[in-house]
């Protein structure tokens, strides 16, 4: 579907392992144009995460962060797609999730923000949060 596979990385609230049965809320997080998917990585997300887990501010939950390679525009390109149809399933098989829509949200940088957008409107049925951070419009 895509020209290229699509590749993600995921990021485990430290307390995964040891609580095997527990479930956990999912965050998608796109990056940026002219990025990729080690973007929020850089931008200190896990660390942000784990400092507030610890905290106990917030509870914990798995970040999914998957690649966009082509800049087209969502009726052009398959991303969008791919994630709501193939990866989100795929996530929620193979990782500790709670897979309903309350659980789940999506959120990104510049056209991240614009797929984060796109994605949380057009496949609303999935996501039950938006983050838009610096939104480019499509």
């Amino acid at each position: 579907m895509l020209r290229l596979p699509l590749e993600y990385t995921v990021y485990l609230p430290p307390c995964y392992e040891q609580q095997p049965e527990r479930r956990y809320p999912v965050l998608y997080l796109i990056h940026g144009q002219n990025y990729n998917n080690d973007q929020w990585d850089r931008l200190g997300a896990d660390e942000t995460a784990d400092a507030l887990f610890a905290a106990g501010e917030i509870s914990p939950f798995i970040i999914v962060m998957p690649r966009d390679r082509s800049w087209a525009q969502p009726n052009e390109d398959r991303f969008g797609q791919v994630v709501a149809d193939r990866l989100i399933p795929y996530i929620d098989e193979h990782y500790h999730t709670l897979p309903e829509r309350a659980y789940r949200a999506v959120g990104g940088l510049s056209r991240g923000a614009g797929w984060a957008v796109h994605l949380g409107l057009s496949r609303w049925e999935l996501f039950g949060a938006i983050g838009a951070h610096s939104l480019q419009v499509f």
